[in-house]
């Protein structure tokens, strides 16, 4: 099974900015800021995902799911990270929906899954980490990873399959699939997932709403 680093850290030279690498399903290298908010019984970690300081003029600056608001207390994104799953977590500021992943790691792939309005889709990836700013720590305390993965409604159903759940709108239709059915493998940032009667958009898509 993948066992991606959560705990090396590493200074780069001349730069003040600490860093570490962490799996977030569907992103490529990018600036973003992880801030520890605390670490559950089975030793996953819960992050709450920032937009970082750009390092690089080739770099963006535009993280879906982690600008902060005046008007909103607590991270709009948190990731849950273990040796063998990951959950993550994304409310935009003005509540429209809300987005919760969760991801089985095996063999280097990551499986994960999106509930939207009864319908389930399951797409594959590279589990590739990827350097991260580390930013503030809060105190280390139990349970908090369960907290923050608290939105995401499902719950693994086999070994190779973990759900991901987001709500947005109701509607009446309703589909499922499974693990067994095909799969989109990519190693591309940004995975797409369905928001409103079968659209697909991608993660960078809903980035206006965070710059506040």
């Amino acid at each position: 099974m993948l066992s991606v680093p959560l705990t090396f850290v590493a200074v780069f030279a001349g730069s003040a900015l600490a860093q570490t690498s962490l799996f977030i399903p569907g992103f490529d290298p990018q600036p973003i800021s992880a801030d520890i908010l605390g670490v559950d019984g089975q030793g996953r970690t819960t992050w709450a995902l920032h937009q970082g300081a750009v390092t690089n003029s080739a770099q963006e600056g535009s993280f879906p799911g982690t600008g902060k608001s005046n008007n909103l207390v607590g991270p709009l994104a948190t990731l849950v990270e273990g040796a063998n799953d990951v959950s993550f977590t994304y409310v935009p500021p003005n509540n429209a929906f809300t987005l919760g992943q969760q991801c089985s790691l095996s063999g280097g792939l990551a499986i994960c899954s999106a509930t939207i309005s009864g319908q389930v889709v399951t797409e594959t990836e590279t589990a590739n980490p990827i350097l991260v700013q580390v930013g503030t720590t809060a105190p280390l305390s139990t349970a908090t990873g369960t907290a923050a993965a608290s939105t995401a409604t499902g719950t693994p159903s086999r070994a190779s399959e973990s759900r991901v759940s987001a709500t947005g709108p109701a509607q009446t239709s309703e589909r499922t699939s499974s693990a067994a059915s095909p799969t989109k493998t990519s190693n591309k940032g940004n995975t797409l997932v369905p928001l409103i009667s079968g659209l697909f958009i991608s993660a960078a898509s809903v980035a206006f709403v965070l710059q506040l």
